[in-house]
């Protein structure tokens, strides 16, 4: 569904008038209701996905793809997600949206936080090790 996906997107901008955009943030708002309501990752993935087609790809967005194909995907999501964040910071910077270095932290770090959840949670065995070394080398 989502395979190379990187090659066929561009860099967005301000996704913030997409309804899209709403929907996502709406979603991903469960993380912090205090009843715990489940997320839909599947639903965050697939408004991600159209959220890159319509405005494409910024960090925000990118973020939340990144965790929602952790949650799909285990591993292999989690190196999906990584590559793509990878490529949008080691190429495009300098124009990503958001602009403020301080928000683009802010998104790094809670998606760091968030991934270091589901990582405690996940059972790994030797099959996974290719994957591991993977999304090191990614982070590298």
């Amino acid at each position: 569904m989502i395979s190379n996906i990187e090659r066929t997107l561009k860099t967005g901008g301000d996704p913030r008038h997409f309804a899209e955009f709403s929907y996502l943030r709406d979603e991903i708002g469960k993380l912090h209701h205090p009843a715990r309501p489940d997320v839909d990752w599947v639903r965050v993935e697939q408004l991600c996905l159209e959220l890159f087609r319509q405005n494409g790809v910024e960090l925000q967005t990118t973020v939340d793809f990144t965790l929602a194909r952790t949650h799909i995907a285990g591993l292999a999501g989690l190196c999906e997600g990584l590559e793509l964040l990878a490529g949008l910071i080691s190429h495009q910077w300098s124009t990503l949206w958001p602009p403020q270095t301080h928000a683009r932290v802010e998104l790094l770090a809670w998606l760091s936080d968030r991934l270091q959840q589901v990582w405690r949670t996940m059972t790994l065995c030797y099959g996974d090790l290719a994957l591991v070394y993977r999304a090191e080398q990614t982070l590298e």
